[in-house]
């Protein structure tokens, strides 16, 4: 038989039996429509978060000592000094301000005080303006970089020009001089930062530094680094280990690698089903197709067809 008059049967077949070709064929494309849904699916969810927590800045480092004494810029640089697996090693202090948002109500905003060196560590993407410089940091200049999400609750509108334009903060007005971009893992509130020295002078901040940021070398093992930074910083203030917390984004990053595995086999798993039964559909179909053959054959045959 030609390969013309096989196709020209598979269609009179089809056409013959409309329903159930439609039916068929529906159990295939929604299986593996399913498959790839699915597939993409958990392929953009996982794109997207690691693309928000950054890959860029898995070398970054959070130590939190709780010291009576306090802690300031010349311990982190003897710590620097003493782990010389880091790159850079800063600080940083919290405090928070009221503000008048542009729909008149009376909202507070999350301050935190930093010193230049942390836009760099803590991978931070420049929108528009520019960030402070380490001159502006020692003479606590009244300026403040907000993240994007504040514009709107601020100004009034996410597409307003704010660089150059004040807000008031405290009993001061500060100067925007950049926006960077906000992630999803930002809270909803107003975020600004302002120089260290700004904020522990002027808008209450902690004394001292009340949180650690570090960013290690290239090809540094940061499981290892963790450890040996916990068991330093501890011996460093004479604290139990059990007083100082080190976490590292790198490890936050693979225990979300492995939470997408585990939710690509468990959506993977549904997926394969929905192709199982369309493919049980597909087998019922053709069981039932070559039932009639054999009936059709032995009508064929009796009227003198050949084998």
């Amino acid at each position: 038989m030609k390969l013309s008059d096989l196709f020209y049967e598979t269609w009179h077949a089809l056409s013959a039996n409309k329903g159930r070709s439609f039916l068929t064929i529906l159990g295939i494309v929604i299986g593996i429509a399913a498959v790839i849904a699915m597939t993409s699916l958990i392929g953009g969810i996982q794109t997207m978060l690691m693309g928000e927590m950054g890959f860029e800045q898995a070398r970054q480092v959070s130590i939190n000592a709780y010291s009576s004494r306090g802690i300031t810029f010349d311990d982190l640089d003897k710590l620097k000094t003493g782990m010389p697996e880091y790159d850079t090693i800063t600080g940083i202090t919290y405090s928070s301000s009221e503000f008048t948002g542009a729909d008149g109500q009376t909202n507070y905003m999350g301050i935190t005080g930093v010193r230049p060196a942390y836009f760099a560590v803590s991978g931070s993407k420049l929108k528009e303006g520019r960030f402070f410089t380490d001159s502006e940091e020692q003479n606590a200049a009244r300026l403040a970089v907000i993240d994007s999400n504040s514009i709107m609750q601020l100004f009034g509108s996410a597409d307003a020009q704010v660089v150059g334009q004040t807000i008031r903060l405290g009993n001061d007005d500060y100067t925007v001089v950049g926006v960077i971009d906000s992630t999803s893992f930002m809270s909803g509130g107003a975020q600004a930062y302002a120089p260290f020295t700004t904020v522990e002078t002027r808008l209450g901040g902690a004394n001292g530094i009340s949180q650690i940021i570090g960013f290690a070398k290239e090809g540094t093992d940061m499981d290892r680094l963790v450890e040996t930074t916990q068991s330093y910083v501890a011996q460093y203030f004479g604290l139990d280990a059990e007083e100082v917390y080190v976490s590292s984004l790198d490890a936050i990053i693979k225990q979300m690698e492995t939470m997408m595995t585990s939710f690509s086999l468990l959506m993977g798993s549904v997926a394969s089903i929905s192709l199982f039964v369309g493919g049980i559909g597909i087998m019922n179909m053709m069981l039932t197709n070559v039932t009639e053959r054999i009936r059709e054959i032995g009508l064929r045959k009796s009227l003198g067809a050949r084998r």
